[in-house]
């Protein structure tokens, strides 16, 4: 039995991230569409699409998982748990999708042999992550038509997959999911910045003819935006993946309260890129400077 005291200290601890993230990734639009109009890139819009997907969830999350937790209750009846949790396991996933996106091509971006001078057109900076979004969907519908299904979960203040049914229809789902969603990407993500980080020692002393720069310090920032990004997906999606594994295996042994944090956990994901860029990248902090007259 969960007191009241632990649900309203999980609606406020909730209700703050989701504000602060949301004014983050608020910020962070504004800002990456004011750069991505200096130099139109194809990693400045998936940036853009990325500080949007967060906005979504954290208002989603904001509007549903912060009220039921007041209500000590999901308060919503079952057609908007399912539109809930489809949402925002879409969100979630395509985000997921997008850092494999943005890994990608921050090697691409230092791995090439000449400067990109901002002539990507919209169309090609705009399909990669809408191709994110629409893979990441087409799973996420999959539990619509029958394989696996959604429902509250936890201390029953959110919706999900559900986690606790060993039926094959489940099993299999689920199974399958921690590849599609969490291993796969992070295995991924990290050799795409191993790669990267293994390129520039081995070029960061090639002579300026031979490859068209002078030095390291942009391809050093995409180093420590994508090994930082990397290692905050980690520690933030870790033990949601780890409860929901023991939650397949021996459901009756994880209690509703530990399958809920690990999940508010994972959500606060949303506040790892901007923070990360804030203190990282110097034209977005230039930029939010300016927003706020810092400078």
């Amino acid at each position: 039995m969960v007191s009241p005291t632990i649900y309203h200290a999980i609606g406020i601890i909730n209700g703050m991230i989701n504000l602060l993230s949301l004014t983050l990734n608020s910020v962070a639009i504004i800002n990456l569409c004011k750069i991505d109009r200096k130099a139109k890139l194809s990693v400045n819009m998936t940036l853009i699409f990325l500080s949007i997907d967060n906005v979504l969830q954290c208002t989603a999350s904001q509007i549903f998982v912060t009220t039921s937790c007041f209500m000590r209750r999901w308060g919503w009846g079952v057609l908007w748990c399912q539109f809930y949790a489809i949402f925002t396991y879409w969100l979630a996933l395509a985000a997921i999708y997008m850092k494999m996106l943005l890994a990608w091509q921050h090697y691409s971006i230092a791995t090439s042999r000449t400067k990109v001078r901002g002539t990507t057109s919209l169309i090609r900076r705009v399909a990669p992550p809408s191709i994110c979004a629409m893979v990441a969907l087409a799973w996420c519908s999959l539990p619509l038509l029958g394989w696996s299904s959604y429902g509250v979960e936890g201390i029953l203040i959110s919706c999900s997959l559900t986690w606790h049914i060993n039926d094959l229809s489940h099993l299999s789902y689920n199974i399958v999911t921690m590849g599609v969603a969490f291993l796969l990407p992070l295995i991924f993500i990290a050799v795409t910045y191993t790669r990267l980080i293994i390129f520039v020692k081995r070029h960061s002393f090639i002579p300026d003819s031979e490859n068209g720069r002078t030095n390291c310090k942009a391809e050093v920032t995409l180093i420590k935006v994508g090994s930082t990004v990397t290692l905050a997906f980690l520690i933030m999606w870790s033990p949601y993946a780890i409860v929901s594994i023991m939650t397949i295996a021996k459901p009756k042994e994880v209690t509703p309260l530990c399958q809920t944090i690990p999940s508010i956990i994972a959500k606060a994901s949303t506040l790892a890129l901007p923070l990360i860029y804030l203190l990282i990248h110097k034209e977005f902090r230039k930029e939010t400077f300016k927003m706020f007259r810092l400078q």
